[in-house]
């Protein structure tokens, strides 16, 4: 019996070693597929400036997330109802982002809290966040009332910037 507990051992382990070999040679002679790189998309490290979210109402609002980065790379992700369904990439203008993050600055933005819900149930949530040098703020506005100005003006720019960019669609394979 000690026997065959310890050919038994030995089989397991013996297969163990074998298993493991094999892995590691597919590893290593497995080419990277040419699908993994995107069209458009920047092949470094690109950090996020800005971001901007509209979640669902309960109508027909559009639901979409746009996201802006360093290198002037922008992605617009359409949920729902919105005018460019699916992703879709463009480079925008890096200097005009910037300006909005000024403005930004300067209406108070990065001073404001986290979160506004003017309790109305129906409208969607608006997410924005900027990044102004090494400080990041996020701010989730559900709308209604008391809401600051500053951010009503900011989101209105944001929105403004990409309605006339030309948005092309990731080719999904």
């Amino acid at each position: 019996m000690k026997k065959l507990t310890i050919l038994i051992l030995l089989a397991f382990v013996g297969m163990a070693g074998i298993s493991c070999n094999n892995k590691s040679k597919v590893a290593q002679t497995a080419p990277a597929p040419e699908s993994a790189v995107q069209p458009g998309k920047p092949q470094y490290a690109d950090s996020l400036l800005m971001s901007f979210e509209r979640t669902p109402c309960f109508g027909t609002c559009p639901v979409f997330v746009v996201n802006v980065y360093k290198s002037g790379y922008a992605t617009y992700f359409g949920k729902s109802n919105s005018i460019y369904p699916g992703l879709h990439y463009a480079y925008v203008d890096v200097a005009s982002i910037k300006e909005i993050i000024k403005t930004a600055d300067e209406l108070g933005f990065f001073k404001l809290n986290d979160q506004y819900d003017g309790g109305v149930s129906d409208l969607p949530y608006h997410i924005t966040v900027l990044r102004n040098k090494s400080v990041v703020k996020k701010i989730t506005n559900k709308g209604g009332n008391g809401i600051p100005e500053g951010l009503i003006e900011v989101e209105r720019m944001i929105e403004g910037q990409f309605r006339d960019v030309e948005w092309k669609p990731v080719a999904v394979k």
